[in-house]
């Protein structure tokens, strides 16, 4: 079913007739006039002001012909959209429960190795500082002290247990590690910028939040180190 409505919605997009997108040769004369005016004076700013509010309103009918065209496009797109998902979706479910459980298995696995390698560490650790003072005893019995208290400052050298991890390798799959960061303690943060210990880049002005207060304060913008700005533009009716 999916197959025949996609290739149903294909045809219908075929089907669709654009129109061309060269410029009418009464746009270009509009457009090469516009381009030869040069604002000296009152005069040519009211003819500028004239050309603008022409092509203003041409503008806005050709796009109102060409919205319409792309509605019927993305009414396709959509539907086409739809079903993607439709199609896609039991297959997106299966990967992300087979990888949260694969995930979490091998998480657990590692912790496990983790543990054991730190319990066997500090079993080995102990086992050759008994030895070291089992060999400092004999030295001290044979009489050999100075031998003995040498031998008891140097320090014990333990081998680094290594535990395996169960190899889970499959041809094809790896695994990924992508790191973000979570900002848990922002005073800190900005205490660490202000000393000059981190770079301003960790803080990022919040520009939305910034452009709604130039709106409502204008000129008497009320933070420090920010001010706002005017940028003019004409309008057409």
């Amino acid at each position: 079913m999916a197959t025949k409505m996609a290739s149903k919605i294909g045809k219908k997009a075929q089907a669709l007739a654009l129109p061309s997108a060269e410029l009418a040769a009464s746009d270009k004369k509009m457009l090469t006039q516009a381009s030869k005016i040069a604002v000296t004076d009152a005069a040519t700013c009211k003819r500028a002001k004239a050309a603008f509010h022409q092509i203003r309103t041409r503008r806005k009918a050709l796009k109102t012909v060409w919205d319409g065209i792309c509605s019927s496009f993305s009414a396709a797109h959509k539907k086409a959209t739809a079903l993607r998902a439709l199609a896609l979706d039991p297959f997106e479910k299966a990967e992300e429960w087979l990888e949260s459980d694969v995930l979490a298995f091998e998480e657990r696995e590692e912790a496990k190795a983790r543990s054991l390698q730190v319990q066997l560490q500090a079993s080995s650790e102990l086992v050759a500082q008994q030895e070291r003072l089992s060999e400092v005893e004999h030295l001290v019995e044979q009489g050999r002290t100075e031998e003995a208290e040498d031998l008891k400052s140097q320090p014990v050298a333990v081998a680094t247990v290594m535990v395996p991890v169960a190899d889970t390798k499959v041809e094809g799959v790896g695994g990924n590690s992508t790191w973000s960061a979570e900002v848990f303690n922002l005073p800190a943060l900005i205490a660490q910028v202000f000393r000059m210990e981190a770079p301003i880049e960790c803080l990022l002005p919040n520009m939305p939040f910034l452009n709604r207060q130039a709106g409502a304060f204008k000129s008497t913008m009320p933070y420090a180190g920010v001010r706002a700005k005017e940028e003019k533009s004409l309008s057409a009716r």
